[in-house]
């Protein structure tokens, strides 16, 4: 399952995002907070930030894709088993690149609540 489904892309665009973000706050405090960016922001923290937004992203994608996998007629489907339709939805909302509405809910709707 870890292999044959989004699994992966998603750990990528979700560490790669996080991983900008890092970059972009780093560079907000060598630039605005120059005496707190020289003080504090050594290259074991900037190694460990980055680390941590690889690891975070890793963990959360497969505590996900775990949480929401069932075998259902021999077949194994993942991100089809929710607990409620708010997780679904919170879920889709934050996945969709665009955040369109009209696709998220018919996601939801053809989701199975536990």
């Amino acid at each position: 399952m870890l292999l044959f489904s989004e699994n992966c892309l998603w750990r990528s665009t979700n560490g790669s995002l996080v991983n900008l973000l890092r970059i972009t706050v780093a560079r907000y405090l060598n630039v605005v907070l120059r005496g707190f960016s020289e003080k504090f922001l050594h290259i074991s923290v900037m190694y460990c930030a980055a680390a941590f937004a690889w690891i975070s992203c890793i963990a959360y994608q497969m505590a996900v894709e775990f949480l929401t996998t069932a075998e259902i007629d021999g077949v194994c489907n993942g991100y089809v088993i929710w607990k409620s339709r708010v997780a679904a939805a919170r879920y889709a909302y934050a996945s969709c690149p665009s955040n369109d509405l009209q696709y998220m809910e018919g996601d939801v709707n053809s989701l199975t609540v536990r």
